[in-house]
């Protein structure tokens, strides 16, 4: 009977002893599963942080192109992490962010020499929760992979009527041409492309007329048209994404900027926020200037400068409008709703005034032969003698003060048109617009010499005595005209006399309304049309312009820059926000 109960009391030991290696053994591992869960849970949180900075990097490089305020630390809302982003100062360490979104050159970066391509932001960021970290590193840009060399898209119908020229170049300052073309999206029954020219205009266009109609008459070609092929069928254009209401509510902190009624406003560098519609009588100049406006712009007078102009609603101007850069990428114009874009013409103001005044008549011929003289130049290479001889005799001719002011033809055909008993808004704008053009051909001295005339050129659409660099050569000048040679060949074409009422824009002009275009307007850039279906429709001579649509009319030219189109406005400008571009495993 005792082995009995010690034979039970051993087995109860053994059962007890076996219970409890198999109790502490599951413990453990149940222990080391919370631990496995816990590890996969901060290292899965730990990423979410590095993925939610990387999106705020974004935000901010949208926002400001040069950002590099970097993160500490950053918490965000519901998580028990951190993340970090920390910009380099000097040589990028293995950790280190490096923004080059404003050059036009590869930078050093945490990989290398030479790592961090042009226009790209290399963003590091490491996220970390409860002593687990993650770290990505991201390729982040405004600038578009690709785009079609076309330089007028919608995705609506294009309308074009009487001398529209379309051609292209690689960059500012490249000179290589670069066939380009237009293109409709619309899908609608009936035409989406067409042309109708009188006798003596014409179209020209260096590469082809494309619509993604399927219909047979979906482009339509009336008149004498050259361009190098037509076809319909085709895929849609890709348009770049940009929200420019959200992109004006954004920045609605910025102050207001200050225009001075029937006359110059200037406007700083910075940023700066109208909160209503927006009407300006008078001229706007842009000093590297980003202006928001929440309601329409009305602009009756001219706006010149460099900077970028985002309109949540209609944009119209009038008069001499000259947009333009000093750097390679350009400016740009965006508008939610329609543009118009309507200059003076003034070409046709002067054919009728000169049939009125036969003296008139006969300056503006003098003018018009020696502005000829200057574009039978062509496009020279090098300031040669023969380059230098013409620019001095015209220069004689038109605007030179040499004491002889009576025979300067500028002044004679200005002081006709100021002698006129009959004056308006039109007649003082032409005067304007002839003091402008004589100013070219002043003497250089009036602005401190040739340095002062190139440094006109850089400031001005029309600088003062900059013929005068052109015509006295030497090794400065030679140099300066070697560095800028593709923009001065720009501002010579532009010394046409029948393109008094220009208008001029130098970058990208984007709206998600439609677009009108007459009377001489010349664009270096590309337009684009990309229509919000929840917009109203417009009316410009006669034509219903619905969202997407396009029209140009009446000497409009447009040569279409491929790297403004990349860009999108320049990096500076703001337009396109900052994009991911490629994920960097580590």
């Amino acid at each position: 009977m005792r082995g009995r109960r010690g034979s039970a009391l051993m087995t109860a030991l053994f059962l007890i002893m076996v219970l409890s290696v198999t109790l502490k053994s599951l413990i453990f591992l149940l222990a080391s599963r919370s631990f496995s869960v816990r590890s996969a849970q901060d290292l899965a949180e730990s990423r979410f942080l590095a993925e939610a900075g990387l999106a705020k990097v974004q935000q901010k490089l949208t926002e400001q192109a040069n950002w590099i305020g970097g993160f500490d630390h950053e918490s965000i809302p519901g998580s028990n992490g951190t993340f970090t982003v920390h910009f380099a100062s000097g040589s990028p360490g293995a950790l280190d962010s490096v923004n080059n979104m404003l050059s036009s050159v590869a930078a050093n970066g945490p990989r290398g020499a030479g790592t961090v391509p042009p226009y790209t932001s290399d963003v590091t960021v490491v996220g970390r929760c409860h002593g687990k970290s993650y770290q990505l590193e991201a390729l982040v840009s405004r600038r578009l992979e690709d785009t079609a060399a076309v330089a007028i898209a919608g995705t609506g119908r294009i309308f074009m009527k009487g001398n529209v020229n379309v051609s292209g170049i690689r960059a500012l300052d490249s000179g290589d041409e670069l066939p380009t073309g237009i293109h409709s999206n619309s899908l609608a029954p009936g035409t989406s492309v067409s042309w109708t020219g009188a006798p003596g205009e014409k179209l020209e266009i260096t590469g082809d007329l494309t619509a993604s109609s399927t219909d047979a008459n979906a482009i339509l070609l009336t008149g004498i048209h050259a361009q190098r092929d037509i076809k319909t069928a085709q895929p849609p254009v890709e348009f770049p994404r940009v929200d420019i209401k959200e992109r004006v509510k954004n920045n609605n902190s910025h102050p207001p900027a200050s225009f001075t009624p029937l006359a110059t406003s200037n406007l700083g560098a910075g940023q700066f926020y109208q909160s209503t519609d927006t009407t300006v009588s008078g001229d706007i100049v842009l000093h590297d200037t980003t202006l928001y406006i929440q309601g329409d712009l009305n602009v009756n007078g001219s706006i010149s400068g460099t900077g970028s102009v985002f309109v949540t609603g209609k944009t119209t101007l009038r008069g001499d409008s000259h947009v333009k850069t000093s750097n390679a990428e350009g400016v740009a114009l965006y508008s939610h709703d329609s543009v118009a874009l309507l200059g003076f013409d003034g070409g046709a103001y002067m054919r009728q005034f000169c049939l009125d005044n036969p003296q008139a008549g006969i300056y503006l011929t003098q003018i018009q032969s020696e502005l000829d003289r200057v574009r039978a130049l062509g496009h020279p290479l090098e300031l040669d003698d023969n380059f230098r001889h013409v620019f001095h005799q015209v220069r004689l001719a038109l605007g030179y003060e040499d004491g002889e002011d009576d025979k300067k033809l500028m002044k004679k055909l200005r002081n006709e048109i100021a002698d006129n008993p009959i004056q308006g808004p039109t007649s003082e704008w032409v005067i304007k617009k002839l003091n402008n053009l004589k100013m070219f051909f002043d003497d250089a001295a009036d602005v401190g010499g040739d340095d002062g005339a190139r440094a006109s050129f850089l400031n001005d659409q029309m600088p003062r005595g900059f013929a005068e660099v052109l015509s006295d050569g030497g090794s400065v000048n030679r140099a300066f005209y070697n560095s800028h040679r593709e923009e001065i060949w720009h501002l010579m074409d532009e010394l046409n006399f029948d393109k008094m009422g220009t208008s001029y824009f130098q970058g990208v002009i984007q709206t998600h309304g439609s677009f009108y275009a007459a009377n001489e307007v010349t664009i270096l850039g590309s337009i684009s049309a990309q229509g919000d279906s929840a917009l109203g429709t417009s009316v410009q001579n006669g034509q219903v312009l619905g969202p997407g649509d396009i029209f140009v009319e009446n000497g409009v030219v447009l040569k279409f820059s491929k790297e403004y189109a990349l860009t999108q406005g320049g990096p500076e400008a703001g337009a396109l926000p900052a994009m991911l571009r490629v994920w960097i495993p580590r």
